[in-house]
């Protein structure tokens, strides 16, 4: 399980303006990580 907890997913450079606004994202991967109460349940039955 600490493999686990140590994985570093590939994420888009994002670029904020000063005030905090996301103006754009680089990158091939867009993934966002999320818990599993995020997934639903219809997915995670589908494996």
């Amino acid at each position: 399980m600490q493999v686990l907890k140590d994985v570093q997913l590939q994420t888009p450079m994002q670029v904020f303006t000063k005030d905090g606004v996301l103006i754009n994202q680089f990158g091939e991967k867009r993934r966002i990580p999320v818990t599993i109460d995020e997934i639903p349940q219809m997915l995670i039955n589908a494996f």
